[in-house]
């Protein structure tokens, strides 16, 4: 019930801040990019005391979106190596060596993260010209980042950073940490992106399925009035409204609305 993005700041903070002693509020901006959808907060955070700001997302973008990218890939790539091939071996016409190609096909999008091509070998995977054939085939970072590029991947990352600042009325230079959860976050146009738009070095949260899972126990320790050290006060992460007949709807609470409301 409690937003990933949120839960993961307010661990790393209990974590991290409280053993600086920080008494300074800190404004975060957290951008959790994981494999199924884009969740991202603005939240103030001081010694004691939390609230979220506003909170904004994409619930259908995500890294199975970046496999399907790399898998057409490796797909046009074997077109071009192996031609000819019946449809019984075609890796888009069988259900278990496209499931096999599509992992092998997210471990190389996972390795363009930190290298400019990826090689994608599967010994005994085609069979071609009567006899068992191993796959090996190579893509590049650059016909990647393209790809994302034509089908507004990118696009509709940057987009929710932007529609987020503008809720929380927030600029740029008002924000002074910015944290990369997800591995999906770990792709170099999106950390360049992330970078250009909020002008700040990305801070990554490395063990952030860890930090999700901390923060949402620790704000129930909070709510079951176990834990009185911090407290954060979540926002409303979608208006809530009642539609009548006619459909006409009545709008009682807005976005981002501090809760309880």
């Amino acid at each position: 019930l409690m937003n990933e993005a949120n839960a993961a700041v307010l661990y790393h903070h209990y974590r991290h801040q409280r053993l600086a002693s920080s008494t300074n509020t800190l404004t975060s901006l957290v951008f959790d990019f994981g494999g199924g959808t884009l969740d991202c907060s603005i939240v103030e955070l001081g010694d004691s005391v939390g609230e979220a700001i506003a909170t904004d997302g994409d619930g259908y973008l995500g890294g199975a979106d970046f496999d399907d990218v790399a898998l057409e890939l490796v797909i046009k790539e074997i077109r071009l190596k192996f031609n000819g091939l019946s449809d019984e071996y075609d890796p888009i016409m069988s259900g278990p060596a496209k499931a096999v190609l599509r992992r092998a096909a997210r471990r190389a999008k996972e390795e363009l993260s930190t290298a400019p091509t990826a090689r994608i070998y599967l010994p005994g995977f085609m069979e071609h010209a009567g006899g068992r054939g191993s796959l090996d085939v190579t893509i590049q970072r650059d016909d990647f980042e393209c790809l994302c590029e034509a089908r507004n991947l990118f696009g509709r990352a940057f987009e929710v950073i932007k529609r987020l600042l503008s809720q929380a009325r927030r600029r740029p230079n008002e924000i002074d940490q910015v944290l990369m959860i997800g591995g999906t976050s770990r792709i170099p146009r999106i950390r360049a992106g992330s970078v250009a738009l909020l002008e700040k070095k990305l801070q990554t949260i490395s063990d952030g399925t860890f930090a999700v899972a901390s923060g949402a126990a620790l704000q129930a320790a909070v709510l079951a009035g176990r834990e009185k050290k911090i407290l954060l006060m979540d926002v409303l992460p979608a208006s809530l409204s009642v539609e009548t007949t006619g459909g006409i709807a009545s709008r009682f609470l807005e976005k981002n609305t501090t809760l309880p409301a």
